[in-house]
C-alpha cells in the first residue's frame, strides 16, 4: 500500500527547507488533498512536529537530507527506522521517489 500523505509531507518539508514559496503553496494543496490536516501542513511548513510520531521521524530525515545536500546523520536514520515499528514495521523509505511502502 502506498500512502500519498508521506510523499506530499516530504515535498512540503523540502519546499520549506529551501524557502520556496511556490513549492510550499503547491504542496500545501496536494498535501491537503492527500489527507493531511491544516494543522499538520502548518507544522510541516514551520518545521515543528506533527501529531504523528512516525511521520515526524521521517520528516527529520527529509529535512536533514535537504538542508545537508544528501547527508543524513546516523541519529535521524536510526530514529526513523526505530519509529517504523509504530506503523507495524516492514517500512521502506524511498527518498528518491518519495514513496513510503508498508510491507506488513
Amino acid at each position: 500500500m502506498v500512502d500519498a500523505r508521506p510523499r506530499e509531507a516530504f515535498a512540503l518539508a523540502v519546499g520549506a527547507v529551501n524557502a520556496c514559496d511556490y513549492c510550499q503553496s503547491a504542496y500545501t494543496i496536494s498535501a491537503t488533498r492527500a489527507g493531511l490536516t491544516e494543522e499538520q501542513n502548518l507544522a510541516i511548513r514551520s518545521g515543528r512536529p506533527t501529531d504523528d510520531a512516525w511521520l515526524n521521524a521521517l520528516l527529520r530525515v527529509v529535512r536533514e537530507d535537504a538542508s545537508q545536500v544528501g547527508c543524513v546523520g546516523d541519529g535521524n536514520w536510526n530514529a526513523a527506522l526505530d519509529d517504523s515499528a509504530l506503523w507495524g514495521g516492514g517500512v521502506r523509505i524511498g527518498v528518491w521517489s518519495g514513496a513510503v511502502i508498508n510491507e506488513s
